[in-house]
């Protein structure tokens, strides 16, 4: 293990997977902005970003942190997977050890090589492509299964956002527990305060998105394993048997084209008028959903 004093840590921060408008994982990144500098002063941030990336992060950054939390633009083809590959493999790395930063963040388990006396810290969300590796295909999830492995191993500490994603990363990858701890998404109370005047802005919320009340939501991209369909045979029995009024709003960016079988099975179920599918919605107009 590394050990480096806390008040010495220079943070890198690999946000390059978090594009807005296609990842939730944007909303981690903006509360890091936000209030890892109110927290913690002697937080020192270096985030690496894509160009576009940099245009919507660089609207959260408070000035009076900004010899704090800075950012290193990456270029690199955005609509490019493979290009965001080498950036974390490769590009990344080389800068950190340019910039003199001495530890690296990161919610995906690159890069492929060590970086010799840097702290790793690896955030976990899920563990998806062991839990489902059908919906990956083969060479993702041999990709993500052996990087993962790498990444777990030599880093100083994992973060779970839950207890049973905690124990399946102990359970997977064979390690002690005190490697793996919890810490629970927040919320960001900058756009989600209970205090909200919601007259106004839902009415025109209502108009823009065409939201029919009384209704309950369900955000999340659509993937096979977010398990829409179970979602919509549940709600079909609400009505059937309860008669409840609410439609269902399905809010989230169409993964691989699963939107259409989502819809094709709200037509054969005559959902349509009560089920609603709508594309990406940013949190400023999404607070006004809940």
């Amino acid at each position: 293990m590394i050990n480096i004093d806390r008040k010495e840590l220079r943070v890198a921060v690999d946000a390059l997977p978090a594009y807005p408008g296609k990842s939730g994982a944007v909303g981690l990144f903006r509360n890091l902005l936000q209030i890892a500098p109110e927290v913690d002063d002697s937080v020192d941030l270096t985030f690496f970003v894509s160009p576009s990336q940099h245009a919507y992060y660089a609207r959260y950054l408070d000035s009076r942190f900004s010899d704090r939390i800075r950012f290193q633009t990456v270029n690199f083809s955005e609509s490019s997977r493979l290009g965001r590959l080498v950036a974390q493999n490769l590009l990344v790395p080389r800068a950190c050890q340019q910039l003199g930063l001495n530890a690296h963040f990161s919610l995906n388990p690159e890069p492929l090589f060590d970086m010799p006396g840097m702290v790793e810290v690896f955030k976990v969300a899920d563990l998806q492509f062991i839990e489902v590796p059908q919906e990956f295909g083969i060479w993702k999830t041999c990709y993500r299964n052996y990087m993962g492995k790498r990444k777990v191993s030599r880093s100083e500490l994992i973060i779970a956002n839950s207890q049973y994603t905690q124990q399946r990363i102990i359970d997977s990858y064979n390690i002690e527990a005190d490697r793996v701890q919890v810490v629970y998404e927040g919320v960001d109370h900058q756009i989600y305060f209970p205090e909200i005047d919601r007259s106004i802005p839902s009415a025109k919320i209502a108009e823009k998105y065409g939201v029919v009340y009384p209704f309950i939501i369900y955000q999340s991209s659509f993937r096979p394993y977010k398990n829409h369909l179970a979602l919509l045979k549940a709600f079909q029995m609400l009505i059937t048997k309860y008669n409840v009024p609410h439609h269902l709003l399905l809010v989230g960016i169409n993964i691989n084209n699963y939107r259409q079988i989502i819809e094709h099975a709200i037509n054969e179920g005559n959902l349509n008028s009560r089920i609603h599918c709508l594309d990406f919605v940013s949190d400023e107009d999404l607070r006004y959903f809940l």
